[in-house]
């Protein structure tokens, strides 16, 4: 399987108002599973003024056959970001997220296995 590096001609769907980019996707793919991404132009209130909105569905680990939905607003360090580095900088926080998830589900797979193998 080869995995190649996040490139502008893989960011599909792209929307635009006027000159300004409002919304894209990008499809992580592997030998058996693609994954869609959605990205948006946040309008609301955030402190920051250049903020994004991730969208993504994704299996649910608790369960065989269900997927959950994740999404969440960013704000970038500055205005003039590449697309790219826009999916990027969301891509790296949902991994993140996926971190943070499976360190507490470690922790409690060892509290677990601690207290049934205690007995």
């Amino acid at each position: 399987m080869e995995i190649k590096k996040l490139e502008a001609k893989d960011l599909v769907k792209t929307k635009y108002d006027g000159k300004h980019c409002i919304g894209f996707e990008y499809v992580l793919k592997d030998d058996s599973q693609e994954y869609t991404f959605r990205f948006e132009k946040y309008i609301g209130d955030y402190p920051n003024a250049n903020a994004w909105k991730m969208f993504a569905i994704i299996p649910d680990v608790y369960s065989e056959n269900d997927k959950k939905l994740v999404q969440f607003v960013y704000g970038l360090p500055k205005d003039d970001l590449s697309l790219v580095k826009i999916a990027a900088i969301g891509l790296q926080l949902v991994r993140g997220l996926m971190q943070r998830e499976i360190t507490l589900c470690t922790t409690i797979d060892f509290l677990i296995k601690e207290v049934v193998d205690s007995e």
